[in-house]
C-alpha cells in the first residue's frame, strides 16, 4: 500500500508516451511564445514552457485567434510536405487570405439596426430635460 499524500509513478509506457508527445508540443509551445502569458514562474523564467506541455498547449491554443491558428496549421502542413520555411511560412500566408476571403464571403453579416429606440436629438429643440443616460447613480 502506498501513504496517502503520495502519487504513485505513472507506468513506463505512459510515461514514454507523454514526454514523447511533449517533445512534439514543447517547440511549438516556444514559437507560439506561450510563456508570455503563463502564469508559473518557472516558464517565464526560462522564456520557454518548464510546465507540462500538453496542458499548456491545450489552455493557450484556445485562445489564440482563429487567423492565428490557421495560420499555424498551414505551415506545420506545408513542412510536412517537404517545403522549407521560408515557403511553408509564404503558404501559410496565403492560407490565411484564403480563410479571410471565405470569412468575408460567408460569414453571418450583421443586420442594420432599421431605428434607434431613441433619437439622440430632442424632439423639441427647446427642451433641455437630460437624455436617459446607462449611468445607474449620480456622483
Amino acid at each position: 500500500m502506498s501513504r496517502p499524500g503520495k502519487r504513485r509513478p505513472r507506468t513506463a509506457q505512459r510515461q514514454g508516451e507523454s514526454d514523447s508527445e511533449a517533445k512534439d508540443l514543447r517547440p511549438l509551445c516556444r514559437a507560439l511564445q506561450f510563456w508570455r502569458v503563463c502564469g508559473k514562474p518557472p516558464c517565464r523564467r526560462a522564456l520557454d514552457c518548464r510546465g507540462d506541455a500538453q496542458a499548456c498547449f491545450r489552455h493557450f491554443w484556445r485562445q489564440l485567434p482563429e487567423e492565428a491558428r490557421v495560420w499555424v496549421r498551414a505551415a506545420i502542413s506545408a513542412s510536412a510536405g517537404g517545403l522549407t520555411n521560408k515557403a511553408a511560412g509564404l503558404a501559410a500566408d496565403a492560407e490565411v487570405a484564403r480563410w479571410q476571403e471565405l470569412q468575408r464571403r460567408y460569414a453571418p453579416k450583421a443586420a442594420p439596426d432599421a431605428a434607434p429606440a431613441q433619437p439622440s436629438v430632442p424632439a423639441n429643440p427647446h427642451d433641455t430635460t437630460p437624455a436617459p443616460s446607462p449611468r445607474i447613480r449620480s456622483l
